[in-house]
């Protein structure tokens, strides 16, 4: 129940869905953020700019204070 549209695999009996936010625009409502497995904190779909998470949490582990300045930047 989100933002995807959907469709069928019929040869595999699965769905697969897609968020297109250039195409069916939904910034205004939007409330998400995206964090890839390679530490990558994204605001926005259709934005390039991110935060690198893996750098702080890596120097600091103990010290929540450079992870939070990372996302404050």
């Amino acid at each position: 129940g989100g933002r995807a549209r959907y469709v069928r695999l019929e040869e595999a009996g699965q769905k697969l869905g897609f968020i297109t936010p250039l195409t069916h625009n939904f910034c205004e409502s939007c409330n998400r953020v995206r964090l890839t497995c390679t530490g990558e904190l994204f605001m926005c779909l259709g934005q390039e700019d991110n935060a690198d998470l893996r750098k702080p949490l890596r120097e600091y582990p103990d010290d929540d204070r450079a992870l939070e300045n990372a996302i404050r930047a």
